[in-house]
């Protein structure tokens, strides 16, 4: 299986890298891990998301963007 991992600084900021085009059309499971301050709806499905949810206390909870969590695979809506 090939496997990309999408980090760093924000990756939603960037301009969507060509990895993250549907894994049928790259051939790779792409994951993307995001700081929770951008709306991650903008991803393809079938990347897997992971959200980095910030904590009461941790200084970031005011940039967490809370719609993401519905957001997730699973969630309830």
């Amino acid at each position: 299986m090939r496997l990309v991992e999408i980090t760093g600084g924000e990756p939603l900021l960037q301009p969507k890298p060509g990895v993250m085009r549907p894994p049928h059309r790259c051939r790779h499971t792409v994951l993307v891990e995001t700081n929770g301050s951008l709306d991650i709806s903008k991803l393809p499905l079938a990347c897997v998301r992971i959200v980095d949810v910030k904590c009461p206390g941790s200084g970031m909870e005011g940039s967490f963007y809370a719609n993401n969590i519905k957001r997730l695979p699973g969630a309830t809506r």
